[in-house]
């Protein structure tokens, strides 16, 4: 808002830093150039430093700030005339030079000679994402099934993505981007020709950024895909990638009782037995989803496409075809065929395997899974919630609450062949017979 006010009044938006001012050249400024006598230099040197005073002895520390300037003010003209002279005033200020001691007004009269540090201040000038050229996101959830969505969506002929994998653009962007960030992107990633039609962007973490769902709501008519999943399968995938030893050699006769999630992943404790998340509350909430959801429906409204990923995994031509209407741009060509990609089968802990001396069929250790769920409620709410609203016909596995431990095909012995983000051997692709 700020920033749009203004513009809206004839003026530029600039973010401002200024670094490496030595005590050397605060005194040539105070003594030399603005004539105060040494004593009184001193002793504002010493106030400056007491407030700006950075880690290397002699030198300030950066300064960063935003500032306007006129809007018919060259970048050279900001910098030498507008900005330089804000950070005159500030250090002049910080070392009270601005009023007399008495009160009888100020030390100097009119705007400070030029300081000799003009050449060590930096200036951008911002932006506001609503420049910047992109249609849609796929912001997640990750663990859910967005790296088959990024490979089968870039099959259509009128969409296309940013890059190849995912794109950490918005996480390196948080409140405002500068106008050389925005015009880099909108050239780089320029229509050529009539086709393809629209431009995604592929971040399977953007759904729990703090910062980057209110960017991407500034965009005009970007639209959102979430692709949602059972939580307990996705924990179970979540827990396998981080904290599951993947060989006896990993556990050395221990059990994990707590996970210190904050260490590197080489030095990182792990267990056998997913139940020990039940003693990580820590790890439970970081993986939760529901409230991130929650944002995301009031930010985007109907701009937010929600798609469950059993959906996806049972009738995938009728559900791409859903998504790339939803998009603007129609169905697949006939005969598209789509894969999974990144899945991970088999047994990947001990959830789907029924502990010892337990009775029963198939469909794991019901015990953990019932307490997993009633842990993680908030999640399966907002996925019923979401799915129940969206024009879709809602799977089976919502309406029962079934993990991937209720589908014997997923399971048996464990196979990472494709989790690495590849093609999945033998999956179950379909050919698109045209129409959802």
């Amino acid at each position: 808002v700020e920033y749009l006010i203004i513009r809206f009044r004839g003026s530029r938006y600039w973010n401002v830093q200024l670094s490496s001012v030595s005590s050397e050249q605060l005194h040539q400024w105070l003594v030399i150039l603005l004539g105060i006598v040494e004593d009184a230099a001193a002793e504002s040197m010493w106030r400056i430093f007491q407030r700006f005073g950075g880690p290397s002895p002699g030198l300030l520390t950066t300064l960063r700030c935003g500032a306007c300037a006129p809007q018919v003010c060259s970048r050279r003209q900001a910098r030498a005339q507008v900005l330089t002279q804000f950070f005159a005033q500030l250090l002049l200020e910080a070392g009270g030079l601005r009023q007399r001691p008495s009160g009888q007004g100020p030390v100097l009269e009119g705007p400070p000679p030029t300081p000799p540090w003009t050449r060590l201040l930096r200036a951008s000038e911002v932006s506001h994402w609503s420049h910047l050229s992109l249609d849609f996101v796929l912001a997640g959830i990750n663990a859910c099934g967005t790296t088959s969505i990024h490979r089968n969506l870039a099959q259509h002929p009128d969409i296309r993505f940013t890059g190849d994998d995912e794109d950490s653009f918005f996480t390196k962007h948080f409140i405002l981007p500068l106008e050389s960030t925005v015009r880099e992107f909108n050239q780089k990633h320029a229509k050529s020709g009539p086709s393809p039609k629209i431009l995604g962007l592929y971040d399977a973490n953007i759904f729990e950024g703090p910062f980057a769902g209110h960017q991407l709501a500034r965009i005009p008519g970007l639209k959102m895909i979430v692709v949602v999943c059972d939580p307990v399968s996705r924990l179970e995938k979540l827990f396998f990638e981080k904290l599951y030893c993947k060989s006896r050699a990993d556990v050395d006769d221990r059990e994990l009782v707590v996970v210190n999630t904050t260490t590197k992943p080489e030095a990182r404790p792990c267990s056998r037995s997913i139940s020990v998340v039940l003693d990580m509350p820590e790890f439970l909430e970081k993986i939760s989803f529901g409230h991130h959801l929650y944002r995301l429906v009031q930010m985007f409204q109907e701009r937010l496409i929600v798609m469950h990923q059993s959906f996806l995994r049972e009738s995938p031509a009728p559900a791409y075809d859903l998504l790339s209407t939803a998009l603007g741009v129609g169905p697949f060509p006939r005969g598209m065929r789509f894969h999974r990609y990144n899945s991970l089968k088999g047994h990947r802990t001990d959830l789907c395997r029924r502990p010892r001396g337990g009775s029963g069929g198939s469909g794991g250790n019901r015990s953990l899974i019932r307490t997993l769920q009633k842990r993680l409620m908030g999640d399966y709410e907002v996925v019923e919630a979401l799915v129940a609203a969206a024009a879709m016909p809602v799977p089976e596995d919502v309406q029962l609450r079934l993990t991937r431990c209720d589908r014997p095909a997923e399971l048996g012995e464990l196979d990472t062949g494709c989790s690495a983000k590849g093609q999945c051997g033998g999956d179950s692709s379909s050919s698109n017979q045209g129409g959802a």
